[in-house]
């Protein structure tokens, strides 16, 4: 959660085909999103970082995170895995 005093601004390209079905507590989704070439400043942090690409699968109650890649600076982060949703509302 961004707090009022938080100045965030971002840039890039999102795209997604998603189905949502279901109740809030038993979601059920279907479809896929892509992020391309985001980049997003945290100015409290004074951070920002680059070249976020990612591409994710929904299906069912899961979020796939079929890839995750960003730099900040002269690091690099790659991640990968999914997370469930018991309800729509509290991830786990």
């Amino acid at each position: 959660m961004v707090d009022d005093h938080e100045r965030f601004l971002g840039s890039g390209r999102f795209s997604t085909d998603l189905v949502l079905r279901g109740t809030w507590e038993s979601p059920v989704l279907n479809g896929h999103a892509e992020l391309i070439g985001a980049g997003a400043n945290l100015q409290s942090l004074r951070v920002r970082y680059e070249d976020i690409n990612g591409k994710f699968t929904f299906a069912g109650d899961t979020i796939l995170v079929d890839s995750l890649r960003l730099r900040s600076g002269e690091g690099r982060l790659s991640v990968g895995g999914f997370v469930r949703l018991d309800r729509l509302s509290h991830p786990i």
